[in-house]
């Protein structure tokens, strides 16, 4: 008894349910019979609707000789029922959510949590960085510190970092610290640890990206100089590495796509194309549509979710196998003679990388209105515009001089290539933001992934291919 009454002394304990209520409540659970909740309408002193009692109760249950080993647990290998305990239901109630969050939490539709695996995933942050340095979201202090979209998780941090050294030093007159304002040392601590793990702060080392790219573009200019068959031998190798970041990020976010049907079909569809023309790239893009479709109903695991994975699996198929098949197609020997397909092929990797640049450079140092703000925010209509002027200058200025470029048809290829390059740099930036990620890969140092590098060239050859047809150069 005195241990009793030490228990119930003390303040810290609020809640006790003991092993024989436990046990009470699991009988009468097997036994199939329900309790009857009218009598406690606001659910207080119930969890589960099983009636709290006091603590005499509950230890004079206890001397009855009720033994708690008598509960039976679920076994780890159970699958999950999914129920809310009531206790989270009451807590979310009282915190002050709406019936309709409460349902969420009941039915599961809450944020999975993010799996991170590579350096580059811990870029973006699942969380606003002032919630790690203990600040309230509806405070006025919150909302002067949230950054403008577009900003990435890491300059994010440093800000908010700088910005709560500032206060705490008392350099920012007005605007200290006070005294019961917590400002977490584990939210410092965890904060610089995700960015520790990113390898990076900031924006990209333009140093790094600047080597990379020049490797990248010295090995393409070396296969075109080789002939056509090397060139298709590293086109193939690029789209597959592409299809693969693709496949690897649409799992991630849980799209479940058939990676081996995706990258069979690309690498089938480069070859067929290379071979056969546009003919051979039908067949083969038929043939994967068919082979996805005998997947799903041969396969008993693929049935779970069979319009996401087929779904999935096609569009990366169309996005970075078709589209870059028509490398193959420009190289194809048979339709474009002569070596002029190389010819071909390097007028679109030209006008494409102009492009870029152009954005880039003008964009960083004038962009003002944004092009595409919800899509792709740091995409400005300046940056729009020095990639019109570098992919026409620079193709009029350079391809001329490459048979059987003319000055007309380079200045054509750069009006094409300006207008189908970029759609094709927004496409890659709506997936990432419907994917929640910054980046499809990590490969290329300075760049990200190979998809990354490409994504306007995926638009830019077939938009190539069709002008130099249409044409007839």
């Amino acid at each position: 008894m005195d241990e009793v009454a030490h228990e119930e002394s003390n303040p810290t304990q609020q809640v006790k349910i003991t092993g024989a209520m436990l046990a009470r409540e699991a009988s009468r659970m097997e036994a199939g019979l329900q309790q009857d909740n009218n009598a406690d309408p606001e659910g207080q002193g119930e969890i589960d609707g099983t009636n709290l009692q006091d603590e005499d109760s509950g230890n004079s249950e206890l001397s009855e000789g009720v033994a708690g080993d008598d509960l039976k647990l679920p076994s780890w290998t159970d699958p999950p029922t999914g129920v809310v305990p009531a206790v989270l239901r009451e807590i979310a109630r009282e915190s002050g959510d709406s019936e309709e969050e409460v349902a969420m939490l009941e039915e599961g539709a809450l944020q999975a949590p993010s799996w991170r695996e590579h350096a580059h995933e811990w870029e973006e942050l699942d969380v606003d960085v002032e919630v790690l340095f203990g600040n309230d979201p509806g405070s006025d202090t919150f909302a002067s510190d949230v950054s403008v979209s577009g900003t990435s998780a890491s300059e994010q941090v440093d800000e908010a970092v700088s910005d709560h050294a500032k206060r705490a030093s008392g350099d920012q007159p007005g605007d200290q610290l006070k005294d019961n304002e917590p400002v977490s040392s584990s939210g410092k601590r965890y904060a610089h640890e995700a960015l520790s793990r990113s390898g990076r702060k900031g924006s990209r080392n333009l140093v790094v990206a600047i080597a990379s790219g020049l490797a990248i573009g010295g090995l393409a200019l070396l296969s075109l100089y080789l002939g056509p068959l090397p060139a298709v031998i590293l086109c193939s190798v690029l789209v597959l590495l592409a299809s693969m970041e693709c496949y690897a990020t649409l799992r991630r976010a849980h799209r479940h796509p058939i990676t081996l049907i995706g990258l069979l079909g690309s690498l089938a569809t480069i070859i067929a194309s290379y071979n056969a023309g546009l003919a051979g790239l039908a067949v083969a893009a038929s043939i994967t549509f068919a082979f996805t479709g005998i997947w799903l109903v041969l396969v008993p695991r693929a049935r779970i979710k069979p319009v996401t994975r087929a779904s999935s699996t096609i569009f990366g198929f169309l996005w970075v196998g078709v589209l870059g098949s028509y490398a193959a197609l420009l190289l194809n020997p048979a339709t474009f003679p002569h070596r002029h397909g190389v010819a071909f092929l390097l007028g679109a990797i030209i006008a494409t990388v102009a492009a870029d640049v152009g954005a880039y450079v003008v964009g960083s140092l004038y962009g003002r209105h944004k092009m595409a703000p919800v899509i792709s925010p740091n995409k400005s209509w300046e940056g729009y515009a020095g990639a019109v002027v570098a992919s026409v200058g620079i193709s009029a200025g350079v391809l001329p001089m490459v048979s059987p470029w003319t000055l007309y048809s380079a200045i054509l290829l750069g009006v094409v290539v300006a207008v189908s390059s970029p759609l094709g740099d927004l496409v890659e930036s709506m997936v990432k933001r419907e994917l929640g990620v910054k980046d499809m890969g990590f490969m290329l140092p300075g760049h990200g992934g190979v998809l990354d590098r490409i994504d306007g060239l995926l638009f830019a050859l077939p938009a190539t291919f069709f002008l130099v047809s249409i044409i007839k150069i």
